[in-house]
């Protein structure tokens, strides 16, 4: 039960950081959603507008941070990773895959996650051990047979019946397999996902009943968290398809 609660202490710090970044970049998303500007200007400028409403919240309270932007931040004992903008040339391109996403893990190892999307509004969390949430839906994956062509997140492989969606956002991508709009995701052989990428979109795609294998192995992305990293995600009736490599 103590456990528990500092988990739903620390979703709650999430909740408010992510609440806060959606509120920075709401403009933007209605401002690029009329005109896209593809600049790196733009993307810079969302990226560090973002960081900063996310690290104001996160920064009061006794935590450390890793965020994709500046790196260390923070002496707290609870550890959080932050993706200040999960899909920023989305953002500036006005396509509606994007917003924050954030993870942590208490002192104790309870784990907490929450990503949004600023373009939908909807919101994605999860405690460890206590289930994933859409709003206030609870996401389950279906327990039903794997169809001869796999609709996934990330990795392309038509020729074995893997047909990949890149949303251009990995944290959404392992949302939409948590919702089932993704039948699995697999990384992209030529694009590592890093722990920003990850974490948050780990935690919830495995609350709602996603089996998370590494292609390289089963090591934890966390264990050390600037490596490049290769992962499977997907339901346990397409996880060996899934994570089977290409003859």
């Amino acid at each position: 039960p103590d456990d528990e609660a500092k988990a739903m202490q620390i979703v709650e710090l999430l909740l408010a950081a992510a609440r806060r970044v959606d509120e920075a970049i709401k403009p933007l998303a209605c401002q690029y959603a009329a005109v896209p500007d593809p600049s790196q200007q733009a993307a810079n400028a969302a990226d560090a507008l973002a960081e900063s409403a996310a690290l104001n919240v996160l920064l009061s309270a006794d935590v450390r941070v890793l965020s994709e932007e500046a790196g260390w931040l923070g002496q707290g004992s609870a550890l959080v990773v932050l993706d200040p903008i999960d899909g920023t040339d989305n953002l500036t391109r006005g396509i509606p895959f994007s917003g924050p996403s954030i993870w942590a893990r208490t002192k104790q190892g309870a784990c907490a996650a929450v990503v949004t999307n600023v373009f939908t509004g909807h919101t994605f969390w999860a405690t460890s051990g206590s289930g994933a949430f859409r709003d206030d839906q609870r996401l389950s994956v279906a327990k039903s047979r794997v169809p001869d062509v796999m609709i996934v997140g990330g990795e392309y492989q038509p020729l074995h019946g893997l047909f990949g969606r890149d949303l251009g956002a990995t944290a959404h991508s392992l949302c939409a397999v948590a919702e089932g709009r993704l039948a699995g995701y697999r990384t992209p052989a030529h694009c590592p996902d890093r722990a920003w990428d990850l974490m948050a979109g780990l935690v919830i795609a495995g609350e709602a009943g996603c089996i998370l294998g590494g292609i390289e192995g089963d090591r934890n992305p966390m264990d050390d968290p600037l490596s490049e990293n290769w992962v499977v995600v997907a339901p346990e009736m397409a996880f060996a398809r899934l994570s089977s490599r290409p003859l």
